[in-house]
């Protein structure tokens, strides 16, 4: 086998590649250049030492396509991230947090910004190599006698054998009527073909060394092992931290969570307007969270003394800012937000979480209490915002997540929500008085006998919304 191999390789003839000539000066050379493009070559290039001006329209190069491509790639991966966040965010993976759409253009901006630009660079890459003919291992012109003089003192052009309009005799023939010298005939080389036997081992070997780290990574991550798995990419997934809830010797008191300090206000946070920052008329007999002295660790309060504790504090009667009909739907949009998980979007303690374990039977799970209950109604506004600021029994406070007026917003919504249960029919603006009034005529009989047109006064049957009260 061994033998045939080497008879058919020195049985192999060069083939005819092109022709090249050299000239001596940057005017010859573009001279020479500007009778080829009128002969109608295509497939022929010009090796200069230094770039020669005008060398371009003497060879009738037309703009490179590559800016196209580039552009191309970039809409391509604009649109392409675009869609790809639509699809997972919008339609197969939907999540709804806090009333938030679940696709919006602005956060999605980033993501296509650098798949834009990443596919651009690509597209310029290898578009580059693409048009050039590129990557070429060798080439025939490197054999030609001083063709190494084209990067210093000598100008060449070089016709290529796979043109159209090349003959042998005429292509060599028409370089040397321009002043071309030295003629030369190109041919490839056999043996340039052969791909060294060394160099296939040497890539088997790479080959096999380069996957072997990720084979192990991932047989270790798939199976059971007595050792922990390897983690390459840390990502802060193991770092030496305190969680929040968690105990620690660091402290004499063996809590991780520091509590406020005694006597001390973050800076700007000095608030002196007690009604509205704390709901109350005045702060005489109420201890602050930072001035109260630590609880025994054995100490149990008794939720019924401290529900009656609180009872007794200086509520306001009042919503100490201004209520309009932007602060109505300012509070009710906080509300969807931040209350409606919970206590539903009527107040009733039916929202979807309450629902939900409810459905699961949770032991733990305790229904939200009615906000328009008569217990919640009679409760002053004061007392309904340091609810929703620090918490009461199971409820956590939200202080820290929403701000003092959009607290007092939702403060609002929830007392009309209660009024619109118990609002006569004198709170209904006129206008609108008028449109129930066709609405109900136009309604369909129920049962066999005529609605009546307008609850009678007192009633109490405007449902839950609150648009009544607003007014």
């Amino acid at each position: 086998m061994a033998h045939k191999k080497t008879e058919s390789k020195s049985a192999a003839q060069p083939q005819l590649t092109g022709v090249v000539a050299e000239f001596e000066t940057p005017d010859a050379v573009l001279h020479a250049a500007e009778l080829v493009r009128d002969a109608g070559y295509t497939r022929w290039d010009v090796h200069t030492p230094f770039p020669v001006h005008g060398i371009d329209e003497a060879m009738g190069i037309r703009p490179t396509i590559l800016p196209w491509i580039v552009a191309f790639m970039a809409v391509s991966g604009f649109t392409g991230a675009l869609l790809l966040q639509y699809l997972a965010n919008a339609v197969f993976y939907p999540f709804i947090i806090s009333g938030k759409p679940t696709f919006a253009i602005e956060p999605c901006l980033p993501v296509c910004f650098e798949v834009a630009v990443l596919l651009s660079a690509f597209g310029a890459f290898f578009g580059m190599l693409g048009l050039n003919g590129l990557p070429r291992h060798a080439n025939d012109l490197f054999r030609a006698a001083g063709f190494t003089r084209a990067t210093s003192d000598r100008f060449f052009i070089a016709i290529d054998a796979a043109d159209r309009k090349f003959n042998e005799a005429e292509s060599a023939g028409f370089l040397e009527k321009l002043g071309g010298t030295h003629v030369q005939k190109l041919f490839s080389d056999p043996a340039g073909d052969q791909f060294p036997q060394v160099l296939h081992t040497l890539a088997l070997i790479s080959a096999c060394i380069a996957i072997t780290p990720p084979v192990i990574v991932a047989a270790r991550r798939v199976t059971d092992q007595p050792f922990p798995r390897l983690h390459l990419i840390q990502d802060m997934d193991m770092q030496v931290k305190k969680k929040t809830q968690k105990t620690t010797t660091l402290f004499a008191d063996g809590r991780i969570m520091r509590p406020a300090i005694n006597g001390t206000v973050p800076r700007g946070g000095l608030m002196t307007d007690t009604r509205k920052f704390a709901g109350l008329e005045s702060t005489s007999g109420l201890m602050m969270v930072a001035d109260a002295p630590a609880a025994p660790a054995a100490a149990v309060v008794d939720p019924a003394v401290a529900a009656a504790e609180r009872e007794k504090r200086p509520w306001v009667k009042t919503v100490p800012v201004p209520v309009t009909l932007d602060v109505l739907k300012r509070g009710q949009e906080r509300y969807r937000i931040y209350c409606s998980a919970c206590h539903g979007l009527g107040g009733e303690g039916d929202g979807l979480v309450s629902l939900r374990a409810v459905e699961l039977e949770q032991p733990t799970w305790t229904r939200p209490v009615s906000l328009v209950s008569e217990g919640i109604v009679k409760q002053p506004v004061g007392q309904i915002f340091d609810t929703v600021t620090n918490g009461v029994r199971r409820m956590a406070g939200y202080g820290d997540q929403i701000s003092v007026e959009d607290r007092w917003a939702i403060v609002a919504y929830v007392k009309a929500l209660q009024r619109s249960r118990v609002a006569p029919i004198a709170d209904v603006p006129v206008e609108l008085l008028e449109k129930l009034k066709a609405e109900a005529a136009a309604a369909p009989p129920v049962g066999g006998a005529a609605a009546p047109a307008v609850a009678p006064a007192g009633a109490g049957g405007l449902g839950a919304s609150p648009a009544p009260a607003a007014k």
